[in-house]
């Protein structure tokens, strides 16, 4: 489930980065006093929930690092990798030549290599749930892994497209964990209890969404 192409992630995040750098009261405080502002330290904010990113930003959140239980020396090596992602996919921003693609594929493939080699196995298995729970009910269309495991029918998926179309116009100036909360119930409605179930080891315990970031505020 982690292999997919995050491009554009990685160019919101050192485009945010570049924004907090130049606004300090906008970066969130260390919890940790042996980390030391030697790179950029940026959180993916709370708006970002329920739009499927990059397993690697969401590293970056102090809540997923305390819930996968990362070290000092591992959020480090994440805030360094975050922006060496960033800036690989900026060189690359308004190309269109023939070996672009294949350099794209090569920025998502480090993120890949990079979190197979930093992580346990169980930290990896664990950030493969929260990426899913982050991204809420819509990786249920997303990811064709994802319809297979709840062996979707295809009405079912009709009827969940029409509420995800629906849901778009609804949700404008709803609060990110709220319409995660409230389209997920829609959605589930449209499961039966072996799909729910089904749904729920995919994702694994909830992690504690609080907001700490800029955007929440």
């Amino acid at each position: 489930m982690i292999r997919q192409r995050y491009f554009a992630c990685f160019l919101m995040v050192l485009s945010c980065s570049r924004l907090l750098a130049q606004s300090p009261a906008g970066r969130p405080p260390l919890k940790d006093p042996h980390l030391t502002r030697t790179m950029m330290i940026w959180q993916l904010p709370d708006d970002r929930m329920g739009v499927r990113t990059a397993p690697i930003l969401l590293l970056s959140r102090d809540d997923v690092a305390t819930d996968i239980g990362l070290t000092t020396e591992q959020r480090k090596k994440t805030w360094e990798k975050i922006d060496d992602l960033g800036r690989r996919a900026a060189d690359l921003k308004g190309r269109s030549d023939k070996d672009v693609n294949l350099l794209r594929r090569a920025i998502d493939q480090s993120q890949l290599e990079w979190l197979r080699a930093e992580l346990k196995p169980e930290q990896l298995a664990r950030l493969t749930q929260i990426d899913l729970q982050w991204e809420g009910p819509s990786a249920i269309l997303s990811r064709p892994q994802v319809a297979e495991a709840l062996h979707l029918t295809g009405d079912q998926k009709s009827k969940i497209q029409a509420i995800f179309k629906s849901w778009a116009v609804q949700s404008t100036n709803v609060a990110p964990p709220l319409a995660k909360t409230e389209l997920t119930k829609k959605v589930f409605k449209e499961l039966d209890e072996t799909q729910q179930q089904s749904w729920r080891s995919l994702t694994g315990p909830e992690f504690g969404v609080i907001p700490r970031t800029a955007s929440s505020k």
